[in-house]
């Protein structure tokens, strides 16, 4: 009987290695080009940042830092530690944000879960590395195109910050000074190390699921339908190869407003490296989504006009 809420899981999974099982070749190549990606690109952009943003939150230096900016608090009706954790998202990017909010949270650092969905609509963003040099520049071929992106992520963000200004009120937390936490480098380290080594096994893994869901959709869908839903498919599960598929396929201008929507959202990848963090915090993960839904939608309304400068 217990079985019966997960029996769809379970047949996602018995499924999935059935496809496995058929054609191991073509889906271990998959699964490795997901690995060559984490290693090659996301491996050495993104550890340091966890590490440093471990340091950071461990040392007390965002509380240090909330202290003197109250411009989070008039603009958005959020936590003080805010700013800081915003610019930690913004300079690192995923999942840099939602790991800061839960390790604040942890730390008895904000003000029960209704501060980390306010967060939540501010701190959760690609990098600039990401999205200007890896989309940008090597995908999309045009340095403009990078910027714009992240200028349309940037204020996507701030614009939501400012629509869910009433909601996810949360008390007020005195902040912690500086000085009375103590800097511990190996728990800093193990932390980065185990949440970089979960970010690449959820990239290799949705790089298998997308061949495996290219493989049933060009099996189920009429041939001159497989092409749309395909890229629909791979952009809602991981953004890397959303991005990079919708660069090859769309013209400049299009493509662009389509790895912002991409970009903002994450994909159910980058959902799931998150989800521990969310969990953390005792967040609803429909909630989050939505939240993350109307950051995307408003990324795309930013990015039209902006793409017309292409």
């Amino acid at each position: 009987m217990r079985i019966k809420p997960h029996l769809p899981l379970v047949i996602i999974i018995i499924f999935c290695a059935t496809l496995f099982f058929i054609d191991p070749k073509l889906y271990s190549g998959s699964f490795m080009k997901g690995l060559a990606v984490w290693s090659n690109s996301v491996l050495p952009s993104l550890f340091p940042f966890l590490f440093l943003s471990n340091l950071l939150v461990n040392s007390g230096c965002l509380d240090g830092l909330g202290k003197k900016n109250g411009l989070s608090q008039k603009l958005f009706n959020a936590p003080p530690q805010t700013a800081s954790v915003f610019v930690l998202s913004m300079l690192c990017g995923y999942p840099i944000g939602a790991k800061t909010v839960a390790e604040l949270y942890e730390k008895k650092s904000l003000g029960g879960s209704e501060a980390c969905y306010k967060l939540t609509t501010l701190c959760s963003c690609a990098s600039p590395i990401y999205a200007i040099g890896a989309v940008g520049i090597n995908f999309l071929k045009s340095f403009k195109a990078g910027i714009i992106l992240y200028i349309s992520l940037f204020l996507g963000q701030i614009f939501c910050g400012l629509i869910f200004r009433n909601r996810f009120l949360s008390k007020s937390v005195p902040l912690t000074p500086p000085n009375e936490r103590k800097i511990n480098f190996g728990e800093s380290m193990y932390s980065a190390v185990t949440s970089i080594l979960s970010v690449g096994g959820y990239i290799a893994l949705f790089y298998m699921l997308c061949e495996m869901i290219s493989t049933v959709l060009t099996v189920i869908l009429p041939a001159n339908a497989v092409f749309g839903a395909t890229l629909t498919v791979i952009g809602l599960l991981e953004m890397t190869n959303g991005c990079y598929a919708y660069a090859g396929c769309f013209p400049l201008q299009l493509a662009t407003i389509l790895c912002a929507i991409t970009l903002s959202f994450g994909g159910f990848c980058v959902f799931l490296q998150c989800l521990p963090f969310y969990e953390k915090c005792r967040l609803n993960g429909g909630k989050v989504l939505c939240i993350k839904l109307a950051q995307c939608f408003l990324t795309g309304l930013i990015c039209f006009p902006l793409s017309l400068l292409l």
